[in-house]
């Protein structure tokens, strides 16, 4: 599938499930996926991988293009790179750039990721919304191998703050 957009109607070639992508995310690892909400239940989400895709049908996507909603190239110009540590302002939790997600309505967040400590039972990489974050340590890119694709299979839905 050469272009996924926001609103697309889509079936995992795997598991069947199908559903409207609603979120797209980029990884650390090279691996994309998006989140898929099945019918009108904001509950019954799933993320997967682009290339477990087929696509079904474009007319909601043609529906959110007149609003303006539509906007799945922005993740590129994402504000903070892979690799840098970023501080929530609110929770003070901080952690490394693992992931990066772009959610129809245009909202960034950041996966982070802590640093790992035996004691606690924190360890999990939680999501945040780009306007809560200050940096930390900037890590040059070139320290961060991005090169490599992976794909990490279906994923239950991820924890936001």
């Amino acid at each position: 599938m050469e272009k996924i957009e926001f609103g697309f109607k889509c079936r995992d070639i795997i598991t069947g499930f199908e559903g409207v992508i609603v979120e797209r995310a980029t990884f650390i690892t090279g691996c994309d996926r998006v989140k898929m909400v099945r019918g009108s239940e904001e509950k019954d989400t799933k993320w997967f991988d682009v290339p477990t895709l087929e696509f079904i049908d474009d007319e909601v996507c043609k529906k959110l293009q007149n609003t303006g909603c539509s906007k799945y190239d922005d993740l590129l110009e994402a504000k903070y790179d892979f690799g840098v540590t970023l501080e929530d302002k609110i929770t003070k939790y901080k952690g490394a750039v693992i992931g990066k997600a772009l959610s129809i309505t245009g909202d960034i967040n950041y996966g982070l990721s802590p640093t790992f400590d035996r004691s606690s039972k924190e360890n999990d990489a939680k999501w945040h919304d780009e306007s809560r974050l200050t940096v930390i340590i900037e890590t040059p890119k070139s320290e961060i191998n991005t090169t490599s694709k992976r794909s990490g299979g279906v994923t239950c839905d991820l924890k936001i703050r």
